[in-house]
């Protein structure tokens, strides 16, 4: 994921400003709520030890091939990754602590999805949502990214619109 000093452009943040139909009954129970919270209050105010505890908290949770708070934290690296990469590496406890958890706690396909995601590794489908830069560019991104599995590509498109929110949130 290429990184991006300027933030995210104005065609990304309108079209996540909805969350996305269909994300995983997951991310809504109230494990999925409580760790997507502390997850973005820890990006939001830079706090490592919140933010993990939201990361380990989507780690396996639901069900599939990749469970959807796996999705959603793939979606949230990718954004700091294009974003908040020097935060991110600025905490190494953070994808140490992950990579741990992932081992035991999720699916084999999951776990690499997010140890790739913890390199700053996406999928095209990702990386091209996460770097258009025109409505029409962000749209086809999130069309085809939405069109991954059952509910995995609105899953991490939610971990997309909670990371960016997030980085809005701690803006001056």
């Amino acid at each position: 994921m290429p990184e991006s000093a300027a933030g995210p452009g104005r065609a990304l943040s309108r079209l996540l400003a909805r969350p996305p139909a269909g994300c995983g009954p997951g991310l809504s129970s109230a494990t999925g709520r409580r760790a997507q919270s502390r997850l973005a209050a820890g990006l939001s105010h830079r706090d490592p030890e919140a933010f993990l505890d939201g990361a380990l908290g989507l780690v396996g949770l639901g069900e599939g091939l990749t469970p959807a708070g796996d999705d959603c934290l793939v979606g949230a690296l990718a954004v700091m990754h294009r974003f908040a990469r020097s935060w991110l590496h600025a905490n190494p406890e953070i994808g140490a602590s992950v990579a741990r958890t992932t081992a035991a706690a999720t699916t084999d396909i999951a776990r690499e999805f997010v140890a790739h995601a913890l390199a700053g590794h996406f999928a095209d489908s990702l990386i091209d949502l996460m770097t258009a830069e025109s409505v029409d560019g962000v749209t086809r991104a999130a069309t085809r990214l939405l069109r991954s599995g059952a509910t995995s590509g609105a899953d991490t498109l939610c971990g997309i619109r909670l990371a960016l929110a997030a980085l809005d949130a701690s803006r001056p």
